[in-house]
């Protein structure tokens, strides 16, 4: 019997040290905005951690310069864990990572959540 780690449609890959500025509308429309860290990437979606829930089929804008990531995806799934959310994100139609070559799968572990920071506009409205 097939794992459902193994029926994957593509392989994941951790990437330490690697943040996300993420930008979404939660459920009142107000503007939440993150730097959070990349739990793993694979070419059609990532996982983060983020320090509040956000609602399955958000639409969220992300930007991250070191894995030249820069374009929308939607919430998949958001499970808490220690004290935090691991959100699965699903990259809209068109995006896509593609791993560096010298990339090897490595055991991932959560990273440290620091605040986002200045405000940027996304042009949500």
């Amino acid at each position: 019997m097939m794992k459902k780690s193994d029926a994957r449609r593509a392989e994941r890959f951790a990437r330490p040290g690697c943040m996300i500025r993420l930008c979404w509308l939660d459920q009142d429309g107000m503007t939440r905005m993150a730097l959070a860290p990349a739990i793993n990437l694979s070419e059609s979606g990532m996982a983060v951690e983020l320090p509040e829930p956000v609602l399955t089929g958000t639409k969220v804008r992300l930007h991250a310069d070191r894995e030249r990531l820069w374009g929308r995806a939607s919430v998949r799934h958001c499970r808490p864990q220690s004290g935090r959310y691991m959100v699965g994100l699903q990259f809209e139609e068109g995006m896509r990572w593609e791993a560096p070559v010298q990339s090897r799968p490595e055991p991932v572990h959560a990273g440290v959540m620091v605040d986002a920071g200045p405000t940027w506009d996304w042009g949500f409205r």
